[in-house]
């Protein structure tokens, strides 16, 4: 694994086995954290030239209006443009975290359809996803 950004709120680096960029909120971050750690994971699609995203985002908690404004209007045209095309996202089972994640991801596929996301209750069950669906490609 290859570290791209590890501190007190997240963890981004690079799965080999994946060829994606693994992304774990370990607590809910401040609005400036929330950008640096979503901008790591651009970082990660280029470095590793990957357009493939995993994440966990059971302890992220829930995302400002503004800072999802931020991601559908600022962060998203650039992953796109690095090569995003597709994440597995494990949501929280907290409601509110639940439903901010939602909130983003609808804005996104509103915004940009060439993203695949699915969500899922586990890591396991998304790393699976997310190696099974490469292997239609």
């Amino acid at each position: 694994m290859d570290a791209i950004l590890k501190n007190d709120y997240i963890e981004v680096f690079f799965k080999p086995d994946l060829n994606a960029v693994n992304c774990t909120w370990v607590s809910s971050p401040t609005s400036e954290e929330f950008r640096i750690g979503m901008n790591a994971i651009i970082e990660g699609f280029i470095k590793h030239n990957t357009g493939l995203h995993i994440s966990d985002t059971s302890e992220l908690g829930a995302t400002p209006p503004e800072d999802q404004e931020w991601v559908n209007t600022r962060w998203l045209p650039r992953a796109v443009a690095s090569g995003h095309r597709k994440a597995a996202l494990v949501v929280s089972p907290d409601i509110l975290t639940k439903m901010s994640v939602e909130d983003i991801v609808t804005e996104v596929k509103m915004a940009e359809s060439s993203i695949e996301i699915q969500y899922f209750p586990s890591m396991n069950k998304a790393r699976r996803w997310l190696k099974e669906s490469e292997y239609l490609y």
